[in-house]
């Protein structure tokens, strides 16, 4: 009787453990556009908004056409400068926010790109280590495409990890059963 007892005891601390989950990495895509002008070592965004489409965690949380808070100007070369939120946007109560941790761009030609490195933030998930891509061709008064990205990579979760030990544990009381028989 002792050993069904531990077992209904590892299960019930297994569920319990699992409960605590209850946040997800991001997942998907968000697609911004605006306007605005740049030099070989600055972009200064204006008007910008969602563009869609959406995709993962983002999907159907922000209407095309949301304005979208922008860092502005934003000195790219040699580094991304300033670091921290580069842009938030909100709607319905839902917000999405990227804080860059580093970052560099260049200009080649009527070509713009911008790499940052960073955090993805939405209500109700977890941070999430994400890339913002800004690519433009133009130069004063061009259309700007934004686009923030998430690199979740797939953590198994503590519920999963529980189901597992148990079967483990079930299979180790059947041998030993078996081995006392």
């Amino acid at each position: 009787m002792s050993t069904f007892r531990s077992m209904l005891l590892a299960g019930a601390m297994a569920v319990g453990f699992g409960a605590a989950a209850d946040a997800a990495p991001i997942t998907g895509t968000i697609n911004f556009g605006g306007t605005g002008s740049y030099t070989t070592t600055t972009l200064t965004a204006t008007a910008v908004f969602v563009f869609p489409p959406a995709t993962g965690s983002f999907f159907g949380l922000f209407p095309a056409f949301t304005p979208v808070t922008w860092t502005s100007p934003l000195v790219f070369s040699p580094s991304l400068s300033p670091l921290g939120q580069l842009w938030s946007v909100t709607h319905a109560g839902n917000t999405a926010s990227f804080d860059a941790t580093s970052g560099s761009g260049s200009v080649s030609g009527n070509f713009l790109s911008i790499t940052a490195i960073g955090t993805l933030k939405l209500t109700g998930f977890d941070d999430t280590p994400g890339v913002l891509l800004i690519t433009s061709q133009g130069g004063t008064n061009m259309n700007v495409s934004f686009s923030a990205t998430s690199m979740a990579t797939p953590i198994p979760e503590p519920a999963s990890l529980a189901l597992l030990g148990m079967g483990l544990l079930g299979l180790g009381f059947a041998a030993r059963r078996r081995i006392a028989a």
